[in-house]
Protein backbone atom coordinates (compact mmCIF):
# COMPACT_ATOMS: atom_id res chain seq x y z
CA UNK A 1 0.00 0.00 0.00
CA UNK A 2 1.54 3.24 -0.38
CA UNK A 3 0.30 6.38 1.11
CA UNK A 4 0.75 9.70 0.04
CA UNK A 5 0.88 13.24 1.97
CA UNK A 6 1.37 16.32 -0.09
CA UNK A 7 3.53 19.41 1.87
CA UNK A 8 3.79 22.76 0.63
CA UNK A 9 6.96 24.82 0.84
CA UNK A 10 8.15 27.61 0.11
CA UNK A 11 11.10 28.20 -2.11
CA UNK A 12 12.95 29.74 0.24
CA UNK A 13 13.58 26.85 2.60
CA UNK A 14 14.07 24.63 -0.25
CA UNK A 15 17.41 24.57 -2.99
CA UNK A 16 15.14 23.73 -5.40
CA UNK A 17 14.46 26.49 -8.02
CA UNK A 18 11.65 25.02 -9.95
CA UNK A 19 8.74 27.24 -9.00
CA UNK A 20 7.53 29.67 -10.85
CA UNK A 21 5.35 30.91 -8.11
CA UNK A 22 7.41 31.13 -5.13
CA UNK A 23 5.93 27.92 -3.65
CA UNK A 24 7.37 24.04 -4.10
CA UNK A 25 5.19 21.18 -3.79
CA UNK A 26 6.38 17.92 -1.42
CA UNK A 27 5.35 14.77 -2.72
CA UNK A 28 6.17 11.85 0.07
CA UNK A 29 5.31 8.73 -0.42
CA UNK A 30 5.37 6.22 1.87
CA UNK A 31 5.89 2.47 1.91
CA UNK A 32 3.87 0.00 4.16
CA UNK A 33 1.57 -2.70 3.37
CA UNK A 34 0.10 -2.73 6.88
CA UNK A 35 -0.96 0.62 7.83
CA UNK A 36 -4.01 2.52 7.06
CA UNK A 37 -3.15 6.04 7.04
CA UNK A 38 -0.55 8.99 7.07
CA UNK A 39 -1.27 9.17 11.09
CA UNK A 40 -0.11 5.70 11.95
CA UNK A 41 2.63 5.78 9.45
CA UNK A 42 4.01 9.15 11.15
CA UNK A 43 3.53 6.89 14.68
CA UNK A 44 6.27 4.76 13.43
CA UNK A 45 9.20 7.33 12.29
CA UNK A 46 11.05 4.88 10.69
CA UNK A 47 9.60 4.56 7.43
CA UNK A 48 11.63 5.67 4.25
CA UNK A 49 9.97 8.31 2.42
CA UNK A 50 11.39 9.56 -1.04
CA UNK A 51 10.85 13.54 -1.71
CA UNK A 52 9.61 14.34 -5.69
CA UNK A 53 8.97 17.98 -6.46
CA UNK A 54 6.67 17.94 -9.16
CA UNK A 55 6.56 21.28 -11.53
CA UNK A 56 5.49 22.42 -15.18
CA UNK A 57 2.75 22.00 -17.38
CA UNK A 58 -0.39 19.61 -17.09
CA UNK A 59 0.21 16.07 -17.00
CA UNK A 60 -2.99 16.26 -19.26
CA UNK A 61 -3.83 17.77 -22.53
CA UNK A 62 -1.54 19.99 -21.62
CA UNK A 63 1.56 17.45 -21.50
CA UNK A 64 2.93 18.36 -25.09
CA UNK A 65 4.49 21.63 -23.89
CA UNK A 66 7.15 20.07 -22.32
CA UNK A 67 8.44 18.68 -25.20
CA UNK A 68 8.84 22.80 -25.60
CA UNK A 69 11.60 24.13 -27.38
CA UNK A 70 11.20 21.48 -29.85
CA UNK A 71 8.10 22.24 -30.67
CA UNK A 72 6.47 24.83 -33.32
CA UNK A 73 5.60 28.23 -32.71
CA UNK A 74 3.38 28.31 -29.63
CA UNK A 75 0.45 30.67 -28.18
CA UNK A 76 -0.73 29.87 -25.10
CA UNK A 77 -3.58 32.24 -23.78
CA UNK A 78 -5.63 31.84 -20.69
CA UNK A 79 -8.43 33.72 -18.93
CA UNK A 80 -9.71 33.82 -15.17
CA UNK A 81 -9.14 30.55 -13.09
CA UNK A 82 -7.15 29.55 -15.85
CA UNK A 83 -4.53 31.65 -14.79
CA UNK A 84 -2.41 27.69 -14.03
CA UNK A 85 -1.94 27.08 -17.43
CA UNK A 86 0.49 29.95 -18.36
CA UNK A 87 2.17 30.70 -14.89
CA UNK A 88 2.88 27.22 -15.02
CA UNK A 89 4.52 27.25 -18.04
CA UNK A 90 6.70 30.36 -17.95
CA UNK A 91 7.79 28.95 -15.22
CA UNK A 92 8.95 25.82 -16.44
CA UNK A 93 10.59 27.50 -19.28
CA UNK A 94 12.74 29.43 -16.21
CA UNK A 95 13.35 26.96 -14.37
CA UNK A 96 15.01 24.93 -17.03
CA UNK A 97 16.20 28.06 -18.36
CA UNK A 98 14.96 27.25 -21.88
CA UNK A 99 15.58 29.90 -24.84
CA UNK A 100 12.77 29.62 -27.72
CA UNK A 101 13.98 28.57 -31.00
CA UNK A 102 10.45 29.57 -32.26
CA UNK A 103 7.71 32.66 -31.47
CA UNK A 104 6.15 32.35 -27.92
CA UNK A 105 3.09 34.57 -27.07
CA UNK A 106 1.29 34.21 -23.93
CA UNK A 107 -2.37 35.65 -23.48
CA UNK A 108 -3.68 35.80 -20.42
CA UNK A 109 -7.06 38.03 -18.75
CA UNK A 110 -9.57 38.09 -16.21
CA UNK A 111 -11.93 40.84 -14.48
CA UNK A 112 -10.64 40.53 -10.96
CA UNK A 113 -8.06 43.55 -11.21
CA UNK A 114 -6.20 41.62 -7.82
CA UNK A 115 -6.01 38.38 -10.14
CA UNK A 116 -4.47 40.23 -13.22
CA UNK A 117 -2.00 42.59 -11.21
CA UNK A 118 -1.09 38.93 -9.28
CA UNK A 119 -0.42 36.56 -12.50
CA UNK A 120 0.76 40.12 -14.26
CA UNK A 121 3.47 40.65 -11.59
CA UNK A 122 4.85 37.25 -11.78
CA UNK A 123 4.64 36.76 -15.46
CA UNK A 124 7.08 39.52 -15.19
CA UNK A 125 8.78 38.63 -12.38
CA UNK A 126 11.83 38.35 -14.56
CA UNK A 127 12.77 38.56 -17.91
CA UNK A 128 12.09 35.71 -20.16
CA UNK A 129 13.61 36.11 -23.59
CA UNK A 130 11.50 35.37 -26.86
CA UNK A 131 8.38 35.21 -24.74
CA UNK A 132 5.95 37.76 -25.60
CA UNK A 133 3.09 38.66 -22.86
CA UNK A 134 0.22 40.34 -23.17
CA UNK A 135 -2.57 40.59 -20.10
CA UNK A 136 -5.84 42.28 -20.40
CA UNK A 137 -8.30 43.29 -17.78
CA UNK A 138 -12.12 43.32 -18.67
CA UNK A 139 -13.04 45.97 -16.53
CA UNK A 140 -11.50 49.38 -15.73
CA UNK A 141 -10.48 50.99 -12.33
CA UNK A 142 -8.25 53.84 -11.77
CA UNK A 143 -5.60 51.30 -10.12
CA UNK A 144 -1.91 50.30 -10.75
CA UNK A 145 -2.06 47.27 -12.98
CA UNK A 146 1.53 45.68 -12.11
CA UNK A 147 4.30 46.65 -9.97
CA UNK A 148 6.73 49.22 -12.00
CA UNK A 149 10.08 48.40 -10.35
CA UNK A 150 12.19 48.07 -13.14
CA UNK A 151 10.11 44.78 -15.00
CA UNK A 152 9.46 44.59 -18.61
CA UNK A 153 5.82 45.87 -19.44
CA UNK A 154 3.36 43.77 -20.83
CA UNK A 155 1.03 44.46 -23.81
CA UNK A 156 -2.01 45.75 -21.42
CA UNK A 157 -5.43 45.75 -23.08
CA UNK A 158 -8.52 47.17 -21.57
CA UNK A 159 -11.80 44.80 -22.60
CA UNK A 160 -11.35 41.79 -23.50
CA UNK A 161 -8.60 40.21 -25.61
CA UNK A 162 -9.63 40.25 -29.17
CA UNK A 163 -9.23 36.26 -29.88
CA UNK A 164 -9.85 36.63 -33.76
CA UNK A 165 -7.34 38.94 -34.47
CA UNK A 166 -4.93 37.14 -32.05
CA UNK A 167 -5.44 34.15 -34.14
CA UNK A 168 -5.03 35.61 -37.27
CA UNK A 169 -1.95 36.94 -36.33
CA UNK A 170 -0.11 33.97 -35.86
CA UNK A 171 1.11 31.81 -38.31
CA UNK A 172 -0.74 28.79 -39.32
CA UNK A 173 1.37 26.43 -37.94
CA UNK A 174 1.40 27.93 -34.60
CA UNK A 175 0.17 25.55 -31.87
CA UNK A 176 -2.83 27.14 -29.43
CA UNK A 177 -2.98 26.13 -26.36
CA UNK A 178 -6.12 27.76 -23.79
CA UNK A 179 -7.38 27.15 -19.98
CA UNK A 180 -10.29 29.43 -19.17
CA UNK A 181 -14.25 30.21 -19.81
CA UNK A 182 -15.94 27.95 -21.74
CA UNK A 183 -17.40 31.20 -24.50
CA UNK A 184 -13.46 31.91 -25.28
CA UNK A 185 -13.04 28.47 -25.53
CA UNK A 186 -15.76 27.70 -28.35
CA UNK A 187 -14.67 31.05 -30.10
CA UNK A 188 -11.03 29.64 -30.51
CA UNK A 189 -11.38 26.00 -31.44
CA UNK A 190 -13.61 27.61 -34.59
CA UNK A 191 -11.20 30.09 -34.91
CA UNK A 192 -8.28 27.95 -35.22
CA UNK A 193 -10.59 25.31 -37.16
CA UNK A 194 -10.98 27.86 -39.96
CA UNK A 195 -7.10 28.09 -40.02
CA UNK A 196 -6.45 24.43 -39.76
CA UNK A 197 -4.15 25.14 -36.74
CA UNK A 198 -3.33 22.37 -33.79
CA UNK A 199 -5.75 23.81 -30.80
CA UNK A 200 -5.83 22.54 -27.29
CA UNK A 201 -8.48 23.94 -24.87
CA UNK A 202 -10.17 22.66 -22.12
CA UNK A 203 -12.85 25.30 -20.28
CA UNK A 204 -12.97 26.12 -16.49
CA UNK A 205 -15.48 28.70 -14.64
Amino acid sequence: MAIVRLNRRTSQSSPCACTCIGLTWVLNIFRTPETASIADVEETNDLETIPLRVYGPYRSEYGRLEEFPNLPPLLIIATGAGAGLVLDFVGFVRAKKITPKRPVKVCYSSASLALLQFVTNTLLAERTPGIQVETALTRHEELEMFNTTNQPKPELVIGRLDVKSIIRGVSEDTEVYFCGGGGINTLLREACAKRGMKYVGSAVQ
